[in-house]
């Protein structure tokens, strides 16, 4: 392959007169007719063509989660906080829970702490209350608040 033919592969601009044939040479070189300008498989790419592309591409996933886990486990190492982000996220979703749990709780029936979590959902939807994102109350979103409710702040 001379260097104009990598040069043709290489460019992104799509090329004109006899660089397009250069290209679409260097393109058959390495299965023949298997990929189009644009490096995609044409559609006539034998079983055999497709089954070493799949286990190429199930290679380079395994050899990015070795790179990752790797470079993760040398931050650990070297003692970066992981997972900063998700906490202060969950600290803030808590704090937003506890906040709307203490506003709907002097709106409650005077026997919550009795009731199922599906007549606690039937009761706060009846009043016209909304969950926190504004849906409705379900049996799973009521028990949620009565979570938050029980537990000390």
């Amino acid at each position: 392959m001379t260097s104009s033919n990598v040069e043709a592969v290489g460019c992104s601009a799509k090329p004109s007169g006899s660089h397009d044939r250069t290209q679409q040479r260097a393109l058959e070189i390495p299965f023949g007719h298997a990929f189009d300008r644009r490096g995609f498989p044409r559609a006539n790419a034998t079983d055999f063509q497709l089954h070493i592309f799949a286990a190429l591409a199930q290679e380079e996933r395994r050899l990015i989660s070795e790179r990752t886990k790797a470079a993760l486990a040398q931050a650990k190492r070297r003692g970066v906080a992981l997972g900063k982000n998700g906490n202060t996220l969950a600290a803030a979703s808590r704090a937003r829970a506890a906040d709307f749990a203490s506003k709907v709780r002097e709106l409650l029936p005077d026997c919550w702490e009795t009731m199922s979590y599906s007549e606690l959902a039937r009761s706060l939807n009846e009043a016209g209350l909304a969950t926190i994102n504004g849906n409705r109350f379900y049996p799973q979103t009521a028990k949620n608040l009565v979570t938050v409710l029980s537990s000390p702040l």
